[in-house]
C-alpha cells in the first residue's frame, strides 16, 4: 500500500467512508488496499487459536493443599489419617523352643 493511499485510507476509516462519494476505482482501490489485511487478520487467528491451545495444556488444576502453601482442613487431615493408617498384620508369636 502506497503511503498516500494508506493516509487516504486511514483518514477515511477515523472519519467514516462515505461510499456513496467514492467512484468506482477508489472503491477498487480501498478494496484492494484491504486484502492483504484480510490475510494477515486470517494468520493471527490462526496463531491466536494455536497459542490458546497451546496455553490450555499449562492451565494449573484448583489449588488444594496437596498442591499448594493452604493448610488442611479438619476433614481433610482426619480422612488422610484413616487413609494412611492401614492395618497392620498380626504379629505371630514365636513358637516354643524355637530360637530368635
Amino acid at each position: 500500500m502506497t503511503r498516500s493511499r494508506a493516509t487516504r485510507f486511514k483518514l477515511c476509516v477515523t472519519h467514516g467512508i462515505d461510499l456513496s462519494k467514492l467512484s468506482h476505482a477508489e472503491k477498487d482501490d480501498l478494496i484492494l488496499s484491504l486484502l492483504p489485511l484480510v490475510g494477515r487478520l486470517e494468520a493471527a487467528l490462526a496463531r491466536i487459536a494455536e497459542l490458546e491451545k497451546r496455553l490450555a495444556t499449562f492451565e494449573r488444576p484448583p489449588k488444594n493443599p496437596d498442591n499448594s502453601s493452604l493448610p488442611p482442613s479438619p476433614e481433610a487431615r482426619s480422612s488422610r489419617r484413616r487413609q494412611a493408617a492401614a492395618p497392620e498384620p498380626p504379629r505371630r508369636r514365636p513358637r516354643a523352643g524355637a530360637e530368635p
